[in-house]
C-alpha cells in the first residue's frame, strides 16, 4: 500500500512539473505577457518551411513555389527534410483555412505543448537509466521544464521542438528496449528515430551507429542481437522508404532524405569561425590560398544563395562538386590550420556562447553546466547504468564529430539538450548525495 501511494505522489509531482513547463512555454501567447505582443521568431529558414508546408495543405505537392505563382507544375523541391512542413502542414488543415499569419501561432503553440510532454518523456527516461530513486528523474524533468533554450525554440518556426519531442521518445523507446530485451521497443525506437531523420536529416547516420551500439551491447547473444538489429532497422526503413523512393523517382538519384548544402558547409568550415562571422551572406576576410580561391568561392556562393531555394537540383550539385575541390584542396595545401579550425569550433556546439543570431536567443553559459552535471552522471556510473547512458552520451558525440568540419549553427545541440538534461538531473542528484555523505 506504501509503494502505491508512494508511486502516487511522484505522479502528482510530474504532472505539476508538466503543468509549469506548459504554462511557461504558452505564457507568451496568453495575452498577458509583456514581450512582443506577437511572440513568434521567424527566421530565414521560417518561411521556407512555411512556404512547404502551405503548398503541401493546398495540394501543390512538396515544392517551394510562391502562393503567387501560377503554374501548376510547381518543380519537386529536395533541399529540405518533409518532417516539419508535413506537421505544419497537419497544424494547417486543422486549424486553418487560410494561409495567414496567425496560424503560426498555433504552430509554436502546439510546438509548446510537445515540449512540455517532453518533461514526462524525460522523467520516464530517468527512472529506466537511474531506477533506485525517482528524486534524479523528478530533478531532471524539472530542470527541463525551466529550460531557457527550449522555452525559447518553442516560439520559433524551426525544426528543433518538434526534434527534441521525437527524439526524445526514441530515446525512451530505446532505453526502455536495452531494459525490458523487448523486440517490439527496438521496432519503436526505430520508428521514432526515422521520424527524427526525416525531421533532423543529420542524424541519418546515427542510425547505423545505434545498430553498432545493439550489437557491441549484445555481442555475447548474438542470435538476440541480429533479431532486435532487424527489429530497430524494419522500423526505421517503414518509416523512411516512402520518402527515400518518392526522391529516387523524382530526380533518379539516390537522395534518402534531403540534398543539404553538406559540401558548401564544409568548405566554408575549413576557416569560418566565431570570431570571423558576419552573418550567413557574407563571407569573412581570412586566409584564402590565393586571390583566385577567394573569387571562385565568391561567385559560387551567390549562385548558390539563388538554385538552392529555387531547388533547381542539377545546378545544385554541380556547385556542390566545384566546393568539394576547393575544400580537398584547402585541406592539402594548409591541414595545420583547418584542423586548428575545426577543434576550435568545439566551445560553439554548446550553443551560442559568443552572439545571438536570433531575437531574445539565450547565450550558453546555463548549458556548460548542465554539460559538467552530465558528466558528473556518467563518470559516477556503474554496470547496466552506464549502458543506457550509452544513448545520450553516443548522440551528443556523434553530432559534436559532424558538427566540427562543418559551417553550421549551435543551434544542431537544442534537439539533445532533452537527453543531456536528464543526465544532469542524474548528476545534480549523485552531486549532492556525495557532499551530503550519502551512499
Amino acid at each position: 500500500m506504501k509503494e502505491k501511494y508512494r508511486k502516487l505522489i511522484w505522479g502528482i509531482l510530474v504532472i505539476i512539473v508538466f503543468a509549469i513547463a506548459l504554462v511557461l512555454r504558452l505564457y507568451p501567447f496568453s495575452g498577458l505577457s509583456s514581450q512582443d505582443p506577437n511572440p513568434v521568431v521567424l527566421v530565414s529558414d521560417s518561411f521556407v518551411y512555411t512556404a512547404l508546408a502551405y503548398n503541401i495543405f493546398k495540394g501543390q505537392g512538396y515544392s517551394i513555389t510562391g502562393p503567387q505563382d501560377k503554374n501548376p507544375t510547381a518543380r519537386p523541391f529536395f533541399n529540405r527534410p518533409p518532417g516539419y512542413p508535413y506537421f505544419m502542414a497537419m497544424v494547417f488543415a486543422l486549424f486553418g483555412k487560410s494561409h495567414r499569419f496567425d496560424i503560426l501561432r498555433v504552430v509554436c503553440i502546439i510546438q509548446g505543448v510537445l515540449d512540455a510532454f517532453c518533461c514526462i518523456l524525460i522523467f520516464f527516461i530517468a527512472t529506466t537509466i537511474y531506477p533506485r530513486s525517482p528524486l534524479p528523474a523528478f530533478i531532471s524533468a524539472l530542470i527541463y521544464s525551466l529550460s531557457p533554450y527550449n522555452l525559447y525554440y518553442t516560439q520559433v518556426v524551426l525544426t528543433e521542438s518538434l526534434a527534441s519531442f521525437l527524439l526524445a521518445v526514441f530515446a525512451l523507446c530505446a532505453v526502455k528496449a536495452l531494459d525490458k530485451k523487448g523486440l517490439r521497443w527496438f521496432f519503436y525506437a526505430g520508428l521514432f528515430l526515422g521520424f527524427v531523420i526525416l525531421t533532423r536529416a543529420e542524424y541519418l547516420l546515427y542510425a547505423l551507429v545505434f545498430v553498432a551500439i545493439l550489437w557491441f551491447i549484445n555481442r555475447i547473444n548474438t542470435k538476440y542481437a541480429l533479431k532486435s538489429i532487424v527489429g530497430y532497422l524494419c522500423g526505421v526503413l517503414i518509416v523512411l522508404s516512402p520518402w527515400s523512393i518518392r526522391n529516387y523517382a523524382l530526380s533518379k538519384r539516390m537522395i534518402p532524405v534531403s540534398l543539404g548544402a553538406v559540401d558548401m558547409s564544409f568548405y566554408m568550415g575549413t576557416f569560418e569561425k566565431h570570431s570571423a562571422w558576419k552573418g550567413y551572406k557574407a563571407i569573412p576576410d581570412t586566409d584564402f590560398i590565393d586571390q583566385s580561391e577567394k573569387q571562385e568561392f565568391l561567385g559560387i556562393h551567390q549562385s548558390y544563395l539563388k538554385v538552392f531555394m529555387e531547388g533547381n537540383l542539377r545546378d545544385i550539385i554541380a556547385l556542390e562538386k566545384r566546393c568539394r575541390v576547393l575544400t580537398w584542396r584547402r585541406i592539402c595545401f594548409m591541414p595545420a590550420k583547418v584542423f586548428k579550425n575545426w577543434f576550435s569550433k568545439i566551445p560553439s556546439l554548446w550553443y551560442q556562447f559568443y552572439t545571438p543570431l536570433y531575437r531574445g536567443e539565450p547565450d550558453g553559459r546555463l548549458f556548460a553546466l548542465f554539460f559538467l552535471l552530465a558528466c558528473c552522471a556518467f563518470i559516477a556510473a556503474r554496470g547496466i547504468e552506464r549502458m543506457f547512458m550509452a544513448l545520450p552520451v553516443s548522440l551528443f558525440a556523434y553530432i559534436t564529430i559532424i558538427f566540427i568540419p562543418l559551417y553550421v549553427e549551435p543551434r544542431y545541440i537544442v534537439p539533445l539538450i532533452p537527453l543531456v538534461i536528464t543526465l544532469s538531473g542524474i548528476g545534480l542528484a549523485k552531486a549532492l548525495n556525495f557532499i551530503l555523505g550519502d551512499k
